[in-house]
């Protein structure tokens, strides 16, 4: 446990190697779905949409949201995979359709709440600002500040939720909500510096049009779950430690 950011990324390395091809597949799957689910949507709301057009997209889009978060799941149970050093099929991105969807869209809905207590100090400033009297500027800047500091936050608290709901299907969501925090406690630090690693090649991906992405975001995603592995006590002492053995022992098996 403990690992610091390096050697998790260098560990990620070293299971993405040979293995880029079906994560990089997932990851155009998980954005081309909702897209064309949006794009229906998108197009019947004209220029000047009435209040129920609006409506009916926000719901559209809460659902499409929804829908992504489980296509999140999917792509993470293929990364736990190729780190447990099991077979991966491009397929596993949708699994989360198959079985436990309900558990799947109950987390995605609390890191909607998170996002949106964590945000609530500008939304009230904002709403202020619009309805009643201007604020100053700099005043909404700080609000928008210390709102996104909150969000952050509360999403490093809830980092685990995700691969709890997929590892530990005998516990409630909410239990998996409570069990993350409680891990993260002494956690939260490490993973905000882990996410901050890979700063310099987002950059780089944005200065190759977004291509780079592809590369990038599957070894994030690898990461990210070495990270929970790590918190966990999951993560084997050896990268070569052999398939199946205990070392790679899960809580209990998903797919």
């Amino acid at each position: 446990m403990n690992r610091p950011c390096k050697e998790l990324k260098r560990i990620s390395r070293e299971n993405l190697t040979g293995q880029y091809r079906i994560p990089m597949g997932a990851l155009l799957v998980s954005w081309i779905i909702p897209q064309v689910i949006e794009l229906p949507f998108s197009m019947a709301v004209g220029e000047h949409p009435t209040l129920f057009q609006n409506i009916t997209l926000y719901a559209a889009e809460f659902l499409i949201a929804l829908v992504s978060f489980v296509l999140t799941a999917g792509i993470a149970v293929i990364h736990l995979n190729i780190a447990r050093k099991k077979e991966v099929a491009l397929g596993m991105v949708l699994c989360g359709f198959k079985e436990h969807a309900d558990r799947f869209i109950l987390a995605g809905i609390f890191r909607m709440l998170a996002v949106l207590l964590g945000m609530l100090p500008f939304l009230i400033g904002y709403a202020i600002h619009r309805l009643f009297f201007n604020l100053n500027y700099i005043l909404l800047g700080i609000l928008l500040v210390i709102s996104i500091a909150i969000t952050i936050f509360f999403l490093l608290n809830l980092f685990l939720v995700l691969y709890l709901v997929i590892d530990r299907p005998e516990l409630s969501v909410w239990c998996c909500v409570k069990n993350s925090m409680q891990s993260m406690r002494t956690h939260k630090k490490r993973l905000f510096y882990t996410y901050l690693s890979f700063l310099s090649l987002v950059l780089l991906c944005v200065l190759s049009m977004g291509i780079g992405i592809l590369w990038v975001q599957p070894y994030q995603e690898q990461t990210l779950v070495n990270f929970y592995l790590d918190v966990t006590g999951q993560l084997p002492t050896s990268t070569q430690a052999a398939p199946g053995s205990a070392e790679y022992r899960t809580f209990q098996e998903y797919i």
